[in-house]
């Protein structure tokens, strides 16, 4: 099942994501964005800014574990960067 989250700015550095704007938020994320942006891209694994402390979760241990698995990633993550030799 697919599930689509609100995500609630809070401070500079933490967002409040929730399933239902009526509910608790389900999982906080501390990040900035050049990191976020960096895993939605692909540029770094969202496992990698997560090992370190790039972006941090914080929720129920199984909405934590769950998190990668509902982060939509950009299209292009797939795409390899052109390494020119001139």
């Amino acid at each position: 099942r697919q599930r689509d989250l609100l995500v609630d700015i809070g401070t500079p550095r933490t967002i409040g994501l929730h399933a239902d704007p009526c509910l608790e938020v389900d999982l906080f994320l501390s990040t900035d964005t050049i990191a976020l942006h960096r895993a939605w891209m692909g540029m770094a694994s969202f496992d990698q800014c997560l090992d370190e402390g790039q972006i941090e979760l914080y929720g129920l241990a199984d909405h934590v574990k769950a998190f990668s698995g509902w982060f939509k990633f950009s299209l292009f993550s797939d795409v390899k960067p052109v390494v020119r030799s001139d």
